[in-house]
Order: structure tokens, then C-alpha cells, then sequence
């Protein structure tokens, strides 16, 4: 036995295919295989402790700022991540919620069932060279490799 961690890139329904999944598997599946990563900005605190709350009650989760559940500030940032099957049964719960939900519903809609090419991938680069132009990221050889990880 081995186990392979495959990217987001990797082509789920290929590798469906290739071991031998029915269309009809591969057809209820397709929206379980894709995280969404949606950044909401200036949500009001109670909206984001409705959602938070009804996220978490279909495996979803969204983060917010660590002072929201104390209602000490009127709007917050929040990161929600959630599949696409997560994200329909959101669309139907928050389209029920005040404080903005309603309108929240319209844009995670749209979100359902991009094809990839409409994804948006964010990659990181660490700049690790021995001539870095920051002191603290600095290093040579082995030791670079050994700080990144």
C-alpha cells in the first residue's frame, strides 16, 4: 500500500476514471472533490456568527477574527472554505438570515461549480538565496532547506 497527497491541480475525474469509478460515482462525487477558499470582507458580526455556525453544522468551517464571538467589532474579515455540495446547502440556509446573508447567497452561487480554469490558485514564493535583501531569510545549502521546512 502507498498513499500519494495530490495537489489542488491534480485532475480528479482523470484519476476517477483510471480507477474505474461508474459516470454516476463520478457524477455524485464531483462536488465533494473541490474545496472552495472564499475571502468575504467586511462581513457584520452577526452575519458571520450565523454563518460561522451554519458552516460548521454541514462540515464547512469559517474563520474570523479571534474577537468576533465577543461582538467587539461591528464587521470582520472572514475565510470561508467549504465544497461545492457545502456551499449549496449554505446558499439555501443563509438565503433565510438577515444582517446581509441574502445578499451573501448571490455571489457563493456564482462560486458553485467553476470550471478549474476559473479557480483562483494563489502560490507562494520563499525567497531563501544567501544574498536575500531581508537578514532574517538568509541561508545557505542545507540549512535553507532545513528553515523551510
Amino acid at each position: 500500500m502507498k498513499t500519494i497527497l495530490l495537489s489542488n491541480g491534480t485532475d480528479k475525474t482523470a484519476l476517477l476514471q483510471k480507477i474505474g469509478v461508474t459516470k454516476e460515482g463520478i457524477s455524485f462525487l464531483k462536488d465533494k472533490m473541490e474545496i472552495n477558499f472564499i475571502y468575504i470582507k467586511q462581513i457584520k458580526t452577526p452575519a458571520a456568527l450565523i454563518l460561522k455556525q451554519d458552516a460548521l453544522s454541514i462540515g464547512a468551517d469559517l474563520a474570523v477574527h479571534k474577537n468576533t464571538i465577543l461582538n467587539m467589532q461591528e464587521k470582520t474579515d472572514a475565510l470561508l472554505l467549504a465544497t461545492d455540495k457545502q456551499l449549496k446547502l449554505l446558499v439555501k440556509k443563509e438565503s433565510l438570515q438577515p444582517f446581509g446573508l441574502k445578499e451573501l447567497t448571490k455571489d457563493l452561487k456564482s462560486y458553485i461549480n467553476l470550471p478549474d480554469n476559473d479557480r483562483v490558485e494563489v502560490m507562494g514564493v520563499i525567497n531563501a538565496n544567501d544574498d536575500s535583501f531581508f537578514e532574517g531569510s538568509r541561508f545557505v545549502g542545507e540549512k535553507a532547506f532545513e528553515q523551510i521546512l
